[in-house]
């Protein structure tokens, strides 16, 4: 098996608002810096984003970019930020692109929920989020396991990754424990959509696999000193997946006063294979 590393971010949320003294402009171009900075010392090969690239949907008071003035931002982002990378790359939809499979297909080029391989891994991409006719924030809906079936069944010697938005676990179905028990391939799963980053360990019921919470580049759903702007640097292994949330360091203004965050890297995990 070759090793393979790859980035996995999410939450990026090009949008009409600032977040710590930041333009959204300013700060995904930042970003794209930042990931091309860590390209040169850690080269990586591909790049996954877990959703909510913008805020086209969202039924807050100022309502959400598309829904509100048309402004496709998911678009933008990809034309004016991750396709600066040069490197391939998947978007999935977040809670806030609410956009039907058909036009997703238009500007995206993938469907909503998807599957891809990356070196010798199998990635599912599972769309829990999708309520495009009432265009709301998303409405959770379980991970759709004979879909997740068929496309391990397509791939039966390939060690599986699961990826979404978010996974609400509470919602979960009992369909969906049994298969993540049961499936020895599946390594781990991986979601943003809570700001953070944190390892879930799911718990004996579904065989004491893990999610990996991978954190946000907009605004955090910790405090700043616990959770700032920040990727995954995932490496594809033939025993498992190791992975470390990687924070560039960043100037940014808390009540008035700029404030510098130095780079770190922490949570480290490693997914050890189960079907080895």
């Amino acid at each position: 098996m070759t090793e393979k590393r790859i980035i996995i971010f999410t939450d990026p949320h090009l949008c009409h608002f600032n977040w710590y003294g930041v333009t959204s402009e300013d700060r995904l171009t930042r970003m794209i810096s930042q990931l091309k900075e860590y390209d040169e010392k850690h080269p990586f090969d591909e790049i996954i984003c877990l959703g909510d690239s913008s805020l086209d949907f969202w039924t807050g008071v100022d309502g959400g970019s598309f829904t509100k003035h048309g402004i496709n931002n998911t678009k933008n982002f990809i034309d004016n930020f991750l396709s600066k990378l040069g490197k391939s790359f998947y978007l999935l939809p977040g809670n806030h692109e609410q956009y039907d499979n058909e036009h997703w297909l238009q500007f995206v080029g993938r469907p909503r929920q998807d599957s891809f391989v990356i070196g010798d891994y199998l990635f599912i991409t599972c769309d829990t989020y999708l309520d495009p006719v009432n265009q709301s924030d998303g409405i959770y809906t379980p991970v759709d396991v004979e879909f997740v079936k068929e496309k391990i069944a397509e791939h039966p010697a390939l060690p599986v990754i699961i990826v979404s938005h978010g996974f609400e676990i509470a919602n979960e179905t009992p369909e969906f424990f049994e298969l993540i028990k049961s499936e020895k391939r599946i390594v781990g799963l991986f979601q943003g959509h809570d700001h953070k980053t944190f390892v879930e360990n799911l718990g004996e019921k579904a065989g004491n696999i893990s999610i990996y919470h991978a954190g946000h580049f907009s605004f955090t759903g910790d405090t700043l000193e616990n959770q700032m702007w920040g990727f995954c640097d995932v490496i594809l292994g033939e025993e498992g997946v190791s992975v470390k949330y990687i924070e560039p360091g960043n100037d940014v203004i808390v009540n008035s006063d700029t404030v510098n965050y130095p780079q770190r890297e922490f949570a480290e995990l490693f997914m050890p294979r189960r079907d080895k």
